[in-house]
């Protein structure tokens, strides 16, 4: 019952759903993007998404000085969990927002774009049948 309580407590926040959100349907991205996309300061947008990896909804990896965060491994009853949600998410107009302004500040600063670890592509999350 813990490990429930945690994840879903992780969720009760608008810029952690939304880091989520960017994150899941971008596939990997820099903590600086996230800080730009969601208009977070960086002791913000460290403690959201520390939350939630704590929570196990993202991971990270070092990359030079920059952490880069994508959508973490779940089990099938999570992912099911996050799916639903993403799939909520999509259709809020903040989300759809956040992805446009991303795709922008990409196109204007390519030097913070997030490069996969060797040998990995980014991981996108899909609606439908089950990773």
């Amino acid at each position: 019952m813990n490990d429930a309580v945690k994840r879903i407590k992780a969720l009760a926040d608008p810029h952690r759903l939304r880091a989520l959100h960017l994150v899941a349907r971008r596939g990997e991205c820099c903590v600086c993007e996230i800080q730009q996309v969601l208009g977070l300061t960086p002791p913000t947008a460290s403690r959201n998404l520390r939350i939630l990896e704590e929570a196990g909804w993202v991971a990270k990896r070092r990359h030079g000085k920059w952490m880069h965060y994508r959508a973490a491994e779940v089990d099938g009853r999570w992912w099911r969990v996050r799916d639903a949600l993403l799939a909520v998410l999509d259709d809020e107009p903040t989300a759809a927002d956040d992805l446009a302004r991303h795709a922008a500040w990409l196109g204007a600063d390519p030097a913070c774009a997030p490069e996969p670890a060797t040998g990995e592509e980014p991981r996108l999350a899909t609606s439908g049948g089950r990773r």
